[in-house]
Formats: structure tokens, C-alpha cells, sequence
């Protein structure tokens, strides 16, 4: 029997996905809709593959559920979306021969052929957000260059209104990412209880560090005192540390990016022109997107 392959691609273009529960077509590069929403909303190539969301993601009580960062980046997925109609009773999805009224795909049927989609990862969308009335946050972050190798960290404060409130970048020297981390978040509560910042929501995007709040095992050794130090300083404080993913943290990012190139400790009143972008996205509220 002759392969058929090389008619795959010819089977790909002229076939379009019924939808039914939605688990099995991929919401961004199946034809469901017509063509795939990838062709249709001119995304960019790319990017294809890191799409990996089914409809049913976005389904939810029979009515579609996009969010908001989705439908203002792309304003005609809302039309498109309203001419597909959601089954109320949930079927399996069907794969259909667009030229045939009934839909039957033949040629599958004659070779037995099941469609397999690869699965694909999920489209997380990560939002930074502002700390409550009176309250400050600091984003910090750290890294190092090598195990060890050239380390830095540093912190950015705001206030309830997202408002800049200052910031630092710490040039550390010859060192580990995770001491580098810990001494992010120390600087920014020695900081914070300097400034009378009694109200301090820590957040980076080490689990580790977050772990060293409930275990101090976790810091290395050389660090412990002043870590018991700062411990004892969240206890005069209303303090809360959470974790967010580093798609979240962009701005401590930079702030770290910056502590190569100082000496030492360097304290910023403005914010640094590298910070700028990532800071104003934060301020407007605009999400970042995780793919896993």
C-alpha cells in the first residue's frame, strides 16, 4: 500500500475541527474557527509553538472567558470567537472534511489514522500588583555569574499607588546566586525599617528565599546572623513575603542588571531609565505571560 504522508499537508488544509468539549484543539494554531487564530490575528511565527492553550481553556458556563490582556491585544478575536457556537451538551471534539456536508473524513477512516496532538504547555498570565493602602512593596531579585562569580542584587520600593519610591542595586563581588538573593531581600527590610516603612510586603521570585522565612537552615551559614537580624526587624513590622514568577519580577531584574556596574551599594531617587519600560507596564497593569 503507498504511503500517505505526503498527502498529510493536503489533509491538514482542507479539514476544520467541530468543537464539542474542546480538550483536544488547540485554541491558537488548530483550524477551528476557520483558519487557526495564529494566521487570522497575524501572530507571529515564532511564537507559534509556545501556544499551547485548548479551547476549552477559555470556555467556562457554555459562554467564552478571555482575558482581558488577550482581547485587548487583539480586538477582532471577539468576533471571530462569536461565530463558533458552544455545545451545551459536550461531545467529543470531531475532526471534519471542510467539501463534505457531512463532514465525514474518509480517508482517515479507510487507514485508520488517529490524529494526535502533541500536548502543549499552558499560557499563564503573570500580573504584578500594588501592595494595599499604606502599605510598601519591594520586588527584590538577585544572580550570579558563574558558581561562583560576579554577584549582584537589588530591590525597587513602591507604594500602594504603584508610585516609585526608591531603589537600590548592590555590586556584591565574587559570590553564589542564592547568597546574592538573601542579600536582596535583607538590604530592602534593613532599608525599609530605616525609612520607618512599617508596612513591608517582600516579594521575589526565589522559592528559596521564601522557604528561608519558614526555615533558616536554608541560609547559608556566613549569612544566619544577619539573617536572624533582619528576622527580628519583621517582627517590629507588619511584614508579609510571597512569591512571584520571574516574568512578574522584571523590574528587580533590571535593578540587579545595574548592580554590576556599581561600587558597592548604590541608592536610586528615580527611576533608571533601563527600569523605565518594565516599570510604566507595571504601573498601567499590564500582564506578563508565563509558558509552561
Amino acid at each position: 500500500m503507498p504511503s500517505i504522508k505526503h498527502h498529510i499537508p493536503s489533509v491538514t488544509d482542507n479539514t476544520c475541527w467541530q468543537l464539542g468539549k474542546g480538550d483536544q484543539i488547540n485554541f491558537w494554531t488548530d483550524s477551528w474557527v476557520g483558519d487557526p487564530l495564529v494566521d487570522l490575528l497575524d501572530i507571529p511565527r515564532h511564537s507559534h509553538a509556545l501556544l499551547q492553550a485548548k479551547v476549552a481553556h477559555f470556555i467556562a458556563n457554555d459562554h467564552w472567558l478571555i482575558p482581558h490582556s488577550i482581547t485587548s491585544s487583539y480586538p477582532n478575536l471577539v468576533p471571530l470567537l462569536n461565530s463558533v457556537t458552544i455545545p451545551i451538551s459536550k461531545a467529543n471534539d470531531e475532526l471534519r472534511w471542510i467539501h463534505s456536508d457531512s463532514g465525514e473524513f474518509i480517508i482517515l477512516k479507510v487507514f485508520d489514522v488517529n490524529v494526535h496532538h502533541p500536548k502543549t504547555p499552558v499560557i499563564k498570565e503573570v500580573l504584578w500588583k500594588p501592595p494595599l493602602y499604606n502599605w510598601v512593596k519591594c520586588n527584590t531579585d538577585g544572580s550570579a555569574l558563574g558558581s561562583p562569580g560576579l554577584a549582584s542584587c537589588g530591590g525597587i520600593f513602591r507604594d500602594y499607588t504603584a508610585t516609585f519610591l526608591g531603589g537600590f542595586s548592590i555590586n556584591i563581588g565574587n559570590s553564589y546566586a542564592l547568597h546574592a538573593e538573601l542579600i536582596g531581600v535583607m538590604s530592602a527590610i534593613e532599608i525599609a525599617h530605616s525609612k520607618g516603612w512599617n508596612n513591608l510586603w517582600i516579594e521575589s521570585d526565589s522559592q528559596l528565599v521564601n522557604l528561608a522565612f519558614k526555615s533558616a537552615h536554608i541560609v547559608p551559614w556566613k549569612l544566619r546572623n544577619r539573617w536572624f537580624n533582619c528576622l527580628t526587624l519583621t517582627k517590629t513590622m507588619h511584614f508579609r513575603a510571597t512569591h512571584i514568577y520571574r516574568e512578574g519580577n522584571c523590574c528587580a531584574d533590571r535593578m540587579v542588571a545595574l548592580g554590576i556596574n556599581v561600587n558597592g551599594f548604590y541608592w536610586w531617587d528615580n527611576v533608571s531609565p533601563s527600569v523605565q519600560g518594565d516599570y510604566i507596564s507595571n504601573l498601567m497593569g499590564l500582564p506578563s505571560f508565563r509558558f509552561h
